[in-house]
């Protein structure tokens, strides 16, 4: 069976007053699909949770992020390798950080990838 390599970056977003920070979510959408889009170009198979559910997020009214988190996690557990793309901010993502956690546990290979943009 072939596996896939796991794509994370940083989504949720708030601004200094507290507030969903939409602009910044949608460029961090447009950047790890830029990335997501590379990869996929290059012959790897992806499995991206931001590109596979932002749009869900949005029609659904916006789960928690702990919604997400754990929607998530069953895609970890028969990827290769976790892909983590370094957009600002995504050492304080408590999700990308819950991912590479999960991953260090499991002994998958964990690649970061640098932000061209």
């Amino acid at each position: 069976m072939k596996s896939y390599i796991y794509l994370a970056s940083p989504y949720t977003a708030y601004t200094d007053e507290g507030k969903w920070d939409k602009d910044l979510v949608e460029r961090r959408c447009d950047l790890v699909f830029g990335c997501y889009v590379n990869l996929i170009a290059a012959g790897l198979i992806v499995y991206c949770p931001i590109v596979s559910t932002s749009k869900a997020d949005k029609m659904l009214g916006r789960f928690t992020p702990e919604f997400w988190y754990e929607f998530d996690k069953p895609f970890l557990q028969y990827a290769s390798m976790l892909f983590v793309l370094k957009l600002p901010g995504w050492e304080e993502s408590k999700g990308v950080t819950g991912e590479i956690a999960i991953c260090k546990k499991r002994n998958i290979p964990i690649v970061f990838l640098e932000n061209a943009q």
